[in-house]
């Protein structure tokens, strides 16, 4: 899923501006042709060196053809080596990555939903997911701190946690830097590890005392650990010191939306957007909670500002479509980085198509097979795709705000995605002997979340007082590599053929042959209610916007029913209510 609205307000020091794919090949939004992806591209070296054909620093311009060259000409590096070709320079050149490697800007990906965007410092981004970050050779960096700030931090947006802390560990043995001792409690953070992750943050305020990044890390991780009373007064202390910082009030204004004071929260949103009428973080956790509230026509309105801030798909060099007739033209849609939200907004094509539209859909190629079963679509665009002539462009995030989507306006007609009949019925034949049984698939964690709150993280043991109802079986729709996942579904004892499934096309054919899905907010949850299955969503406290408040039912999917905690962190009370319903429902089938 997206973590559209729940962002702090915490800036990477990194550039704005933007990277050109190579000509004639669709690079989706989440990619930069300079990010290699780990699996494809190593070669792309002469890719790099056009890239850097405009730059006026001489030394910039060098090392930069340097490092492409290197990639150009061994494609034997493994990903880690190729990580470690960080530019530091003699004397250092700090925004090399704004000069040569600048990142088409984008949602950030769903490895990172629901996780708030912490303050990084000095030369690296450190949002992009699957990618890594091919700069230059430099030999000789063993006593160089700044190296090993640059390699942790490259190696923490891979998820490498340990090599991170080792990294940063690393550099501050050569100096004792804040940027390090920050980034490194961030590491640590991520790992669950919130007590050094406090110390480090305090170490560095005690080096630089105005550290505005450790400072409001070191509140932001009170709220992770749901020590609401504790974030919210570390944040207003801040304010007596700085009542004109727009990133405190955003931050404010996000603990105060966990704990549902949801009108304090507004009020805090819109003061970090009066400090700060720039500061997309504020203009985001805004939108959202309108949204949230139900306010669709300020919160997509909201959405509306942040678009024309950030605008990225300008590389592409097509206009971007807001609704104007484009009868007998081709529209491109980008599929966002979450699974989550393509298969709620992919619903919003036949109404493209009622306007005399052809669409094409650019997507990642783990959706790229099950979208064909979307009839409104004409056609698919995976990465590295030749680009098809088109018209005009937009993010599939954007059609409701085109349409002027209200809640009574939602488009429902269910299900607008179909499956192959003969991958269902090949899934079918996997499952065949449970045929008797209630059959009940099971999700319990979306992609690998960097920073999930601890509060809201679903612990899936729970589940296992489901597992007893007799005359059920269960399944796993649990895929991916999340840490000791393994171990979960042995503990559960639930019929595992997860690893058959090569993407959601095998994903959706599974879950035709359900019975009912019980998810947390996950793509799968998405997915089951496109496809018209019954569908169970467990929610926390406050949940993501789409979902509402204070009610049961979806206005974006008919087939599904919402279990929400009553208070933050307690799952427990949502699994008793799901086990009592459960029951029922199998009675009386």
């Amino acid at each position: 899923m997206n973590d559209f609205g729940k962002r702090v307000a915490f800036r990477d020091d990194n550039g704005e501006g933007k990277t050109s794919p190579p000509p004639g090949e669709y690079c989706h939004p989440i990619t930069s042709v300079v990010f290699a992806k780990t699996e494809h591209h190593w070669t792309r070296g002469q890719t790099i060196r056009k890239s850097t054909i405009n730059i006026d620093h001489l030394e910039v311009r060098r090392k930069a053809l340097n490092g492409a060259g290197i990639v150009e000409q061994n494609d034997s590096f493994s990903p880690e080596q190729i990580s470690t070709h960080i530019i530091v320079g003699d004397p250092p050149l700090p925004s090399l990555h704004r000069e040569v490697w600048r990142p088409i800007r984008y949602e950030r990906c769903a490895e990172n939903e629901g996780s708030h965007a912490r303050q990084e410092d000095d030369t690296i981004p450190l949002h992009f997911s699957n990618e890594y970050i091919i700069l230059n050779l430099m030999q000789d960096q063993q006593h160089n701190a700044q190296y090993y700030l640059n390699l942790g931090n490259v190696f923490r947006t891979r998820g490498m946690l340990d090599e991170a802390i080792s990294c940063y560990e690393k550099s501050l043995a050569l100096a004792q830097h804040p940027t390090t001792l920050n980034n490194l409690g961030n590491a640590l953070r991520d790992k669950g590890n919130y007590t050094d992750a406090l110390r480090y943050y305090k170490l560095a305020l005690q080096i630089d005392p105005d550290f505005t990044s450790a400072e409001l890390n070191s509140c932001m991780i009170h709220l992770e650990m749901g020590e609401f009373e504790k974030a919210e007064s570390g944040l207003r202390a801040l304010l007596l010191v700085r009542p004109y910082s727009a990133e405190i009030h955003n931050c404010l204004g996000i603990v105060l939306r966990e704990i549902a004071r949801f009108h304090e929260a507004l009020e805090s949103f819109k003061r970090a957007i009066d400090c700060d009428a720039n500061l997309e973080h504020a203009h985001q956790n805004l939108s959202a909670l309108y949204l949230l509230m139900g306010n669709f026509e300020k919160g997509w309105r909201e959405y509306r500002w942040l678009w024309i801030l950030t605008g990225p798909y300008d590389h592409l060099q097509k206009p971007l479509w807001d609704g104007f007739d484009i009868r007998g033209n081709t529209l491109l849609l980008h599929a966002g980085a979450g699974f989550g939200d393509t298969f709620q907004f992919i619903r919003y094509t036949p109404l493209i198509k009622e306007r005399g539209a052809s669409v094409l859909v650019g997507c990642r190629r783990e959706i790229a097979s099950l979208l064909k079963g979307v009839d409104a679509i004409d056609g698919i665009l995976v990465e590295g795709a030749t680009i098809p002539h088109f018209d005009v462009q937009s993010s599939l995030f954007r059609l409701p705000i085109i349409f002027e989507t209200t809640i009574d306006s939602i488009p429902t007609n269910i299900p607008y995605i179909t499956v192959d009949k003969e991958l269902i019925d090949a899934w079918n034949r996997r499952i065949g002997q449970w045929r008797d049984s209630f059959r009940i698939g099971l999700a319990w964690a979306g992609g690998h979340r960097i920073g999930t709150y601890r509060f809201r993280a679903f612990p899936p043991r729970l589940f296992s007082h489901l597992l007893r109802m007799g005359n059920a079986v269960f399944y796993s729709l649990q895929v991916g590599s999340l840490q000791g996942i393994e171990e979960i579904k042995a503990s559960l004892h639930i019929i595992d053929f997860t690893k058959e499934i090569r993407d959601f096309a095998d994903t959706a054919a599974l879950i035709q042959n359900l019975d009912l899905v019980i998810s947390i907010d996950t793509a799968v949850a998405h997915l089951a209610g496109a496809l018209g299955k019954p569908v169970w969503t467990l929610l926390p406290f406050v949940p993501d916007w789409r979902w509402l408040l204070d009610r049961d039912d979806s206005p974006w999917y008919p087939t599904m029913r919402l279990f929400r905690q009553p208070s933050p962190g307690d799952w427990t009370s949502v699994i008793a209510r799901v086990n009592a319903e459960l029951q029922k429902w199998v009675s009386e089938k």
